[in-house]
């Protein structure tokens, strides 16, 4: 690697949601959407980083212990 730089990865949630609501896709589920990131470049084989992107206001549902 050549050293480090900066990146940022916009999303337009409104597309999302649009796109769902067409039924197009399903994106979004319960206000996260799942994301992968690959990067390649110069002297960069690839990167891959994947997450979540949460809505404003988004809370993660409690988990409960079967008995």
């Amino acid at each position: 690697m050549v050293g480090f730089k900066p990146a940022t990865i916009e999303l337009d949630f409104g597309a999302l949601l649009e796109s769902d609501k067409q039924g197009l896709s399903q994106y979004i589920v319960g206000g996260r959407t799942y994301f992968e990131a690959n990067l390649f470049g110069y002297q960069t084989a690839s990167f891959t980083t994947k997450g979540f992107f949460d809505q404003e206001g988004y809370v993660e549902p409690m988990k409960t212990l079967a008995q």
